[in-house]
Formats: structure tokens, sequence, C-alpha cells
């Protein structure tokens, strides 16, 4: 018979391809790890991974039974939380983590809201990789985060998510630059021209945003704009933009062809451990009255 140790260490070796790498990510030494998914070898009489060089790989069985085994460890981490966190506990604060897909309008917004409706509890907004939050949320219910949606997102670690509205993209550049020069911006053009590109688009979504053949990488939101406002153009939230439209320091670009805005959407991201908590249920009705209403 299995047990969620033989599973989890099955799993990681399959997401690592290295019995010493899947015994660094769960905190094992090699020899444990690898005794681990030999007991479960031999208990069904399988063979799970063939040696390359110094790479695990997995043998047809291992591939039929991984995405059945990852949903038991994480449904088994989901249980272990819940019911070590089953007595009522404080939840005085919240770390929330947020991609720059979320305009500094929509903050504010959003904190006066819970400020309003949850004034005992504080709030700090921070930015991080969208793997680091993921993994942190896993085993810190008192972080959270807000990052764009995957078209397909199944969920690799011990979290809960729901997706949210989204939100409207466009690209734009400063009065002075040539693509600013013309009615119409073929998508030729794009992708010739120098693009200002943040690193949670570049990393999470680049197929989709990352267009010309001249991408410059940029992890600061505020250092983009102050470079958009000098040379190139970027993909950039409808609501982030308006206040340099109006300043006059950015135009939007009529894309041929693109009929009507780009959207993208958030989700919301949270510990299984507080899934049942008043507070999650206040802060997600936060959200959607916020989506709904821009």
């Amino acid at each position: 018979m299995f047990s969620f140790e033989h599973l989890a260490a099955f799993c990681a070796t399959v997401e690592t391809g290295s019995y010493s790498q899947a015994a660094r990510k769960l905190g094992k030494d090699r020899t444990t790890l690898r005794e681990q998914v030999k007991a479960l070898e031999d208990s069904y009489a399988l063979t799970l991974f063939t040696i390359e060089g110094k790479k695990a790989q997995l043998t047809p069985a291992a591939k039929e039974l991984y995405k059945q085994a990852k949903l038991l460890v994480i449904n088994s981490q989901q249980l272990n939380n819940r019911m070590l966190n089953s007595y009522k506990q404080e939840l005085s604060y919240f770390d929330i983590y947020h991609d720059v897909m979320l305009s500094p309008q929509r903050i504010t917004r959003l904190d006066q809201m819970i400020v309003e409706r949850l004034p005992n509890l504080r709030i700090n907004w921070l930015h991080r990789e969208r793997e680091d939050v993921l993994q942190m949320i896993a085993v810190n219910h008192h972080h959270l985060a807000l990052l764009q949606y995957r078209l397909v997102n199944l969920p690799q670690h011990s979290v809960r998510f729901i997706n949210l509205a989204s939100d409207e993209f466009a690209c734009y550049c400063n009065p002075n630059f040539h693509l600013a020069l013309t009615d119409t911006v073929e998508l030729g053009e794009l992708q010739l021209a120098k693009q200002f590109i943040s690193e949670d688009h570049f990393n999470n979504m680049p197929e989709l945003l990352a267009v010309s053949s001249n991408i410059r990488v940029i992890s600061q939101p505020d250092v983009l704009l102050e470079l958009l406002k000098r040379d190139g153009w970027a993909i950039l939230s409808q609501e982030a933009a308006a206040p340099l439209l109006k300043r006059g320091e950015l135009v939007k670009l009529n894309v041929h062809e693109l009929i009507k805005a780009l959207t993208l959407g958030f989700a919301f991201y949270y510990s299984a451990a507080i899934a049942d908590s008043q507070e999650i249920a206040t802060l997600v009705n936060i959200l959607r009255e916020e989506m709904a209403s821009s």
C-alpha cells in the first residue's frame, strides 16, 4: 500500500527529473527519497524511472500515474492543513502578492474597501515571482496573491484559487515615437520596433505578450513607464495608461490586426487552510465587486 511520502517522492522526482533535486525539494536526503520511490515500485511491481546519466526518465507507467498521484498529494496536503488549522485562528494581517497587471489605481480602491469592511486586518501589498508566491501560500496562510491566471489553471501547489474578471490591455508609446505618427499600425511594425515588457508578462505569457523581435524586459513598472516616455512601445492595462494619456505623455496605438482590446484576467490565490474563514469570504466579495465595477 502506498503512503503520502511514497507519492510525494514519486511526484517530486517526476517534476525535477532527478532523485537528488527531488530530495532537495522535499528536504530529504537522496537515499531516503530513492527508497520511498523503490518501495512504491516494489509494492506494485512497477518500474517508474530509468536512469540516463544523472536524469531519472519517466517510464510509460509513470506518465499514466503522475496526474492522479499529484492530485492525491495536493488533496492530502490540503486535508493536513485543514486538520492542523481546525481551531479558530485570529487573522490579523495578510501579505497580498501581485504582479504588474494589477494597476496602482486598482490596488488603492481595493485597499480602501478592505479598510472599510475589515478595519482590524492589516494588509501589505508586495511583489514577488509567481512560483515563489504559490510556494509561500502553500505553507503560510497569511500569504495571498492576485496574479494573472493561466489558460489552464491546474495548481501544482496546495492552494485554492478563484478566477476573477478581466482587464483590457492595449499598445502604447510616447507621442514622438515613429509608430505614433500614423493613424494605424501594422502588427509587422510592432514586431520590428523596440518593445518594453514587464518581467511578469515575459515570464508568464510570452507567447501572447512578447510581440517584438527587439524585446527589453523590465522588472519595475515605474521604470518601464519612464523608459516608455522616451522610446519604444509597450502593452499596458488601459487603467494604468489613463493618467499618462491624460497628461499627453503616451498615446494609444490603433493596431490594424486587433479588432478590440486585449483582455487578460486575474486569479485570487489563498491557502486551503483558511478557505472557510470569514476574512477570505469578505475578500472574495470585495474582489468580485471591484472587478465587476471596472
